[in-house]
């Protein structure tokens, strides 16, 4: 039986996305004083206003909230039992384990996307509240992309793979 290369090429890169998102829903903090200050040794950069802080205060807030750590939590259990599965060579389960995670991520994906369009009106300038819904739109549609390629590639090479062992025995002609 061949081994799902594609399967753990994927578990490698989404573990590298899912440890990061597990350190910056847990561990990130916001700092306005260090931010302000490295504001102002670049020289009170024009264009930067309370709303700005405001936004990237309401922004972390958002990422760090019971929601993000509940799906960064379930995302992450969900992606160790499609290791521990592979390690045990049960593919056709982990490749479904991971099916699983991919729509999880979605789902992530999504929310991050509605909570990115209610955080883009803490700014009253339309310009760079429309900056802001353009910059979440296009993080949206890179997800989407994301996850149309793992879906697609999982779902081809499981369904491509023989569902029945082929028989070894000696008047077997199908091997």
């Amino acid at each position: 039986m061949k081994k799902p290369i594609h399967l753990y090429i994927f578990v490698v890169l989404s573990s590298i996305n899912c440890l990061l998102r597990l350190f910056n829903t847990f561990f990130s903090r916001y700092d306005e004083e260090a931010i302000r200050q490295l504001v102002n040794n670049f020289g009170n950069l024009e264009g930067i206003d309370e709303s700005m802080f405001s936004y990237m205060r309401a922004a972390a807030e958002f990422q760090t909230n019971v929601v993000n750590k509940a799906f960064a939590v379930l995302l992450f259990a969900v992606l160790l039992a499609v290791i521990v599965l592979l390690f045990r060579k049960k593919n056709e389960q982990a490749s479904y384990a991971y099916l699983g995670y991919l729509f999880g991520t979605l789902l992530l994906s999504t929310y991050i996307f509605i909570g990115g369009r209610g955080l883009a009106q803490v700014y009253t300038d339309p310009i760079m509240r429309q900056a802001v819904e353009a910059q979440t739109l296009l993080s949206y549609g890179i997800a989407i992309a994301l996850f149309a390629v793992y879906f697609g590639v999982t779902i081809f090479f499981h369904l491509r793979k023989p569902k029945d062992k082929p028989s070894t025995a000696t008047n077997a002609t199908d091997i």
